[in-house]
């Protein structure tokens, strides 16, 4: 994962997204700013296993659009979406070539 990716929530608050630890303070693995901040952003520990790291990221992009649900909601959410995908076998991949899946759906430059 690039440190510089971004999306924007469904108030239009702009999001970055770090490969970053949060604070120690927090004891946490990801971290999401609340959506009032000047420049919010996502930490994400960038040591996590993959399922760990997609159930972090999953959590915290949530965080993000919809900021007043509970801590014990979310996870509980996010937990069985990654365990969903997880057996589907959904995985973090490095590629430098479109998978053939998507053949006929990307336009050659």
């Amino acid at each position: 994962m690039s440190d510089y990716k971004t999306f924007t929530n469904n108030n239009g608050v702009k999001y970055k997204i770090l490969r970053k630890k949060p604070h120690y303070s927090y004891n946490a693995d990801g971290l999401c700013d609340p959506p009032d901040y000047k420049s919010p952003k996502i930490h994400v520990s960038p040591d996590l296993t993959p399922k760990r790291e997609m159930a972090v990221m999953l959590e915290e992009i949530f965080h993000a659009f919809f900021w007043d649900i509970s801590e014990k909601e979310v996870r509980r959410f996010c937990g069985t979406v990654t365990n969903i995908l997880h057996k589907d076998g959904w995985r973090q991949t490095v590629t430098t070539e479109p998978s053939s899946k998507w053949s006929g759906h990307i336009k050659e430059k």
